[in-house]
């Protein structure tokens, strides 16, 4: 790892500048939502992007007035404390405020006043001059209340790890500036008490690793002379600059559409690297969140180019490499403690390439099969499945032990032996994207297989909607046993061809 320090005052004017079109963004993305009749953002989470959103959410519009303060003019900073004067008289007595604001006095998120409270730190850590005295003291009492009901939840539950990173700096920041030591102390013995090291999932998870960035910049002006060194250095790992995009360890990774989903964490990785990659700059619900995009002052630690890694993690070996326009990540085991819920996001094995603005992928997941190992070979991964000896039912989805994604693009094409098809035999050499060779091989067992490459979506894909979901958005490659005798071991062998 290294860390360039050529050209530093052209970097951090580029930076300026990138954070600027960033709330720049945030304000259109408002505005587009705001509705002339209320005064407020109109968004449903659990609606489609392009729907009609009718509800309020009280979350988005403290960003949007947050984002206001942020852009600087004069008619801005008002229209953000006409919000804020509106939206604060939904706070309840204890400290909480409701999803939407049709829910009030219900409030149905236990940690919504975490969210809420580090945007009202951030406001009055930097906009309390052009508040007013009375909106300042409404806003630090409410402040107040906020903490209290973290406060009294703290006594009845134990939040998520990226969570209890945000609960805590929101006590660090919150008792600086209530000037009440005792919630300052507080933040301080939570913060103290969590681990800082990789092994916990939300270090290998794009959206958690955005948010823990996000709470820890509100209270560390340089992570790296924080308790969080760790963590940066972790990120120059994780990160792939020329890509664009997180290749760490693929606990919790997710696909929108034809790309990685984006999150926080590319915010602020392009943000320290002076360039957004396409896809970021894609107007999406995001921009408003990016409001509370924060940069520290440090230097993101480089990687040269081919690299290669390795950690435990949550358990399991996991290897990645990263080349100039390429990177594949894998786990070598599936922990055996990966709840249900997460199963959506795990991948055994994930490859990427292209660039920053047209970025590929493809993926191993939800593999219906005894044990998944992997293991690294000559430019690329061998996966070993073991096939139970029980034969899947005739259901289509259940049939498909092994399954490869492939995002679909335009230009992709798929040989197998140098010609078109969609059916293969076991030992014949398909060809992605003139990138990738893959290739199944029956290593012990008996039974007779046939592959398949048809359209559809890979398990971990979060933009499927009731008006699109049809769509599909990858080519689906998968094995059918038509017969067998007993267990039997099916290697993949996924090689590198003609990219670096």
């Amino acid at each position: 790892m290294i860390f360039s320090m050529e050209n530093r005052i052209e970097s951090l004017q580029a930076q300026d500048a990138l954070m600027r079109s960033l709330i720049e963004r945030a304000v259109a993305y408002g505005r587009k939502r705001k509705s002339s009749q209320s005064g407020f953002l109109h968004y449903c989470y659990a609606a489609p992007e392009e729907a009609m959103h009718q509800t309020i959410p009280v979350l988005d519009n403290f960003l949007f007035a947050l984002a206001l303060l942020r852009s600087r003019t004069v008619e801005n900073v008002l229209e953000a404390k006409e919000m804020l004067e509106k939206l604060l008289p939904f706070q309840t007595e204890t400290g909480g405020f409701p999803i939407y604001l049709h829910d009030y006095p219900h409030c149905k998120e236990r940690y919504l006043p975490i969210w809420i409270g580090l945007i009202v730190c951030r406001i009055l850590a930097e906009f309390a001059h052009v508040l007013g005295s009375e909106m300042r003291e409404r806003l630090t009492g409410a402040l107040q209340k906020l903490v209290g009901n973290v406060k009294e939840l703290a006594e009845q539950s134990t939040p998520p790890y990226a969570i209890a990173v945000s609960r805590a700096a929101l006590f660090l920041k919150a008792g600086e500036l209530l000037k009440e030591k005792g919630i300052e102390q507080q933040g301080a013995a939570w913060m103290e008490a969590i681990d800082k090291i990789a092994n916990y999932p939300d270090w290998l998870s794009p959206k958690a690793l955005g948010m823990l960035l996000n709470a820890l910049s509100l209270v560390y002006p340089l992570l790296e002379q924080s308790p969080w060194k760790t963590l940066l250095s972790f990120l120059g790992v994780v990160w792939h600059s020329h890509l664009g995009t997180y290749v760490g360890p693929p606990y919790q990774v997710f696909q929108s559409k034809n790309e990685p989903q984006v999150t926080l964490l590319d915010h602020y990785m392009g943000g320290y690297e002076g360039l957004f990659s396409k896809r970021a700059l894609r107007e999406s619900h995001l921009h408003l969140e990016a409001a509370m995009v924060y940069l520290t002052d440090d230097l993101v630690p480089q990687s040269h180019y081919p690299d290669q890694f390795g950690l435990i993690s949550v358990g399991v070996p996991c290897e990645f490499f990263k080349g100039e326009n390429s990177a594949y990540t894998f786990f070598n085991g599936k922990p055996t403690t990966l709840p249900n819920n997460l199963e959506k996001g795990f991948h055994h094995a994930l490859f990427f390439w292209g660039d920053r603005d047209n970025l590929h992928t493809m993926d191993i997941q939800r593999a219906r099969v005894g044990a998944v190992a992997c293991r690294v070979i000559p430019n690329g991964v061998e996966v070993l499945f073991t096939l139970d000896a029980e034969l899947p039912d005739e259901d289509k989805e259940r049939n498909r032990e092994i399954i490869v994604a492939i995002d679909r693009f335009p230009e992709s094409s798929f040989t197998v032996d140098g010609h078109v098809s969609s059916v293969f035999q076991l030992g014949q050499e398909l060809i992605v994207d003139e990138r990738y060779s893959l290739k199944f091989e029956l290593r012990s067992g008996e039974g007779k297989f046939l592959g398949h490459r048809m359209p559809g979506n890979r398990f971990s894909q979060v933009a499927i909607g009731e008006n699109n979901r049809y769509d599909a958005y990858d080519w689906l490659i998968f094995l059918r046993c038509i017969a067998r005798q007993g267990p039997c071991k099916m290697a993949l062998i996924i090689q590198k061809i003609n990219i670096n």
